[in-house]
């Protein structure tokens, strides 16, 4: 048995010197890529933004409510999202959801009187609750 670990370990060194020198002999070159990223923010331009339902109405009496999230792209290019923790509000005949909505200046509504977060908001949202105004 001892000279047929001699053998496996001695065949093992002899692998790794080879293995070694072949990869010294062959440096990789880099390649260079050319991208282009278009992804799905691609149709916002600066200063925009989007406000979508997440969930089906709820309507009560000549109004209906939904909850929302928000995309909007600041000034330098990035993009914040987060869904807003409190209803959206419109009167049933003016309801920019329900005659598609696409195109439409919708305002980001402030929260009801006396709402409070229970968790942390993005800086958009955070203006209704004594943080800095966002520039547009």
């Amino acid at each position: 048995m001892e000279s047929k670990f001699a053998k496996t370990i001695a065949e093992s060194r002899t692998d790794v010197a080879t293995i070694t020198q072949q990869v010294q002999d062959a440096p990789a070159q880099p390649k260079h890529y050319s991208m282009q990223f278009n992804g799905i923010h691609s149709d916002l331009r600066h200063g925009e933004g989007y406000i979508r339902p997440i969930a089906p109405a709820r309507r009560v009496g000549n109004f209906v409510y939904y909850f929302t999230h928000y995309e909007y792209m600041y000034a330098d290019g990035h993009v914040e999202q987060d869904d807003i923790p409190w209803e959206f509000m419109f009167p049933i005949r003016d309801d920019p959801f329900a005659h598609g909505f696409f195109g439409q200046k919708i305002r980001l509504q402030a929260p009801p009187p006396g709402f409070r977060p229970n968790r942390q908001l993005q800086p958009i949202l955070m203006q209704f609750f004594g943080g800095p105004e966002v520039p547009p």
